[in-house]
């Protein structure tokens, strides 16, 4: 899961992250988007957590809060149990579509059947979904240029907007293969003898040094497809002559509209001769690579007009290979707050509301997989509900509840669904200190599929810490204390709505609205994204990279660049976007309680 203040941040990660952090495809921020060759099941060393936390709103109800949790043992035994097990390195990180997967969802079966929790999913308590993996292209892909062969291996590779198809003709160079009249710029005027040819087309732009050039909404691959198809283009060969714009994704990680041409990039090694490519033949065959992953749904059917749908994701991110964090060699990321804790509530709270003091709904509990992907889990079930969804009366989606902080600061996101959800400020909260709410129904985790159906959803999160998406995120770190006050804050908030009857949905406003910059340049740093005022706090450090050559370190929190004061991560990018290659800046760092100030050359 990722904090609720930087939703619009990571968005950003997802197109951003090659330049934030240095690498070249991710669809998530992403230490390392490869897969390691061998496995390595050793623990880094633990660090501590970060308790820096938001400080009580200053509109909130005063309540009775704090005190100790009453604690029912049986259950803060199996809460442990739970989460130790969802988390132990033999789960190799739960990642959707693996054998650690399984293990978990397995376990989660075992549980509500043991608790005489119904199955409720499409097999049995199972409910499959598929996700999309990526492509593969295999040694059927060949070019052959001027009559001579290449294979893959020989500077090209076929793009994910190709067709599977074959084409063979003469080869036309269109440069950009831009049509901007309101710019006067028109790269296919005067051609009338495309039909059927081969294009040439440069991905780069006339003014390709300004990352706010007018020319930057016609940079994209599908556009230049399309306008090549319009001017009877049978096939495309693209190439890049910038130094500022990155190659297009060869990984085929995004999955991206397909055209009906063969459709191919030229790496370094044939570029070099493009002014002699006269013909050319295109043979395209990629294959989609479908994964499979499990929700795991269990149900109390009390014979009720209404449903409550009770959520959490089960499943994390493995090795690392996408939304790490840690910069190290590959390591299990184990996942204990993100989401075993939430799972482990799930589990509890289905045992609780068997209790027929709780009988005036239905329960529905959601062990959802596929969230760190993109909440492909939740997604598909409120596509594919296993009851109807005008039944749902509202959800509740526990996601991160292992890590109060020192003031057991609670947060609940997605209070404003629903005006009754103010009840919540007013509950005696034993063990939970201050309370934090947000208002929107959107945010990076499942509850946000509910919301967009029109259901009154929230989320309960305990907050982040520096071990969020790295490797040290283990069970020996959870506050059990901490999860047992939320557990029993939960049953007093199902109770306490019990007399309400339908709650009332109503839509929020985005609080993540801030547009994000475009930058061509990077310091070439690991940011700590749970780090929100104050800087830019350095996570990593990565070699050879113009921070490091500067003398940068980890833990550095920049605080100036330039003329930018840097106040937040938004305001880092900002002023990233001030810049260009082969700029020098005096980089102000906080280090401790010094300040020191560095020239970085990007």
């Amino acid at each position: 899961m990722k904090h609720f203040a930087i939703i619009t941040l990571i968005n950003v990660m997802i197109f951003c992250s090659g330049v934030l952090f240095g690498q070249t495809n991710s669809s998530r921020p992403s230490v390392n988007t490869t897969k390691p060759s061998s496995v390595n099941t050793s623990k880094p060393s633990k660090k501590a957590i970060n308790t820096s936390r938001p400080m009580k709103p200053a509109n909130a109800k005063p309540v009775k809060s704090g005190g100790k949790a009453e604690v029912d043992k049986a259950v803060a035994k199996d809460f442990v149990k739970h989460v130790e097990y969802l988390s132990d390195d033999k789960l190799m990180g739960r990642e959707t579509g693996t054998e650690g997967e399984k293990m978990a969802y397995e376990y989660i079966v075992r549980e509500f059947r043991k608790d005489g929790i119904q199955p409720k999913g499409t097999n049995g308590y199972l409910q499959e979904f598929t996700f999309y993996k990526g492509m593969k292209a295999n040694e059927m892909n060949v070019i052959s240029i001027n009559g001579l062969p290449y294979n893959m291996e020989k500077g090209w590779y076929p793009l994910s907007q190709s067709a599977n198809a074959s084409v063979r003709g003469k080869v036309y160079d269109v440069n950009f293969g831009i049509t901007a009249p309101e710019l006067n710029h028109d790269d296919y005027k005067g051609r009338r003898k495309l039909n059927g040819k081969i294009l040439l087309i440069n991905l780069s732009n006339p003014n390709e040094t300004n990352p706010h050039s007018e020319f930057a909404p016609y940079n994209g691959i599908n556009y230049r497809v399309e306008t090549a198809l319009k001017n009877g283009a049978a096939g495309i060969i693209f190439y890049n002559s910038s130094d500022f714009l990155k190659d297009p994704d060869a990984k085929y990680k995004i999955k991206t509209e397909r055209f009906d041409i063969p459709v191919v990039f030229l790496k370094e090694d044939l570029k070099k001769n493009l002014k002699k490519i006269k013909k050319a033949q295109l043979t395209v065959n990629l294959t989609e690579d479908v994964g499979r992953g499990n929700n795991v749904i269990g149900y109390i059917d009390n014979k009720a007009r209404n449903t409550i749908v009770i959520g959490g994701h089960f499943d994390h991110i493995g090795m690392g290979h996408f939304g790490s964090r840690w910069t190290g060699k590959p390591e299990i990321h184990n996942g204990a707050d993100d989401n075993a804790s939430g799972t482990a509530m799930l589990i509890e709270l289905a045992a609780a509301l068997k209790d027929e003091k709780y009988n005036s709904s239905n329960y529905m509990f959601i062990a959802f997989s596929g969230e760190e992907m993109g909440l492909y889990g939740s997604k598909h079930f409120v596509k594919n509900p296993t009851v109807p969804l005008q039944s749902i009366n509202y959800m509740l989606n526990y996601d991160m509840v292992g890590r109060l902080d020192e003031k057991n600061t609670l947060i609940v996101n997605g209070v404003g669904t629903s005006p009754q959800w103010e009840v919540i400020s007013t509950l005696d909260r034993p063990g939970i200190g201050d309370l934090k709410t947000t208002e929107s129904g959107v945010g990076a985790s499942d509850h946000t599929s509910f919301y967009l159906e029109e259901i009154p959803s929230i989320h309960f999160f305990s907050g982040t810490h520096n071990d969020y998406h790295k490797p040290m995120d283990d069970a020996e770190f959870i506050d059990y204390d901490g999860i047992h006050a939320i557990y029993n804050f939960s049953l007093s908030l199902i109770d306490e709505l019990q007399d309400d009857g339908r709650l009332e949905f109503t839509k929020t406003k985005d609080d993540n609205q801030r547009s994000a910059p475009k930058f061509t340049v990077t310091l070439g740093v690991m940011p700590d994204y749970t780090f929100e005022t104050g800087g830019m706090r350095i996570d990593a450090v990565t070699k050879d990279r113009p921070a490091e050559k500067a003398g940068i370190e980890d833990g550095d929190i920049v605080i100036q660049m330039g003329d930018h004061r840097i106040g937040d991560m938004m305001a880092y990018m900002e002023a990233l976007s001030k810049f260009k290659k082969g700029d020098k800046t005096k980089v102000k760092v906080k280090r401790g309680e010094k300040e020191m100030e560095f020239e970085v050359t990007f």
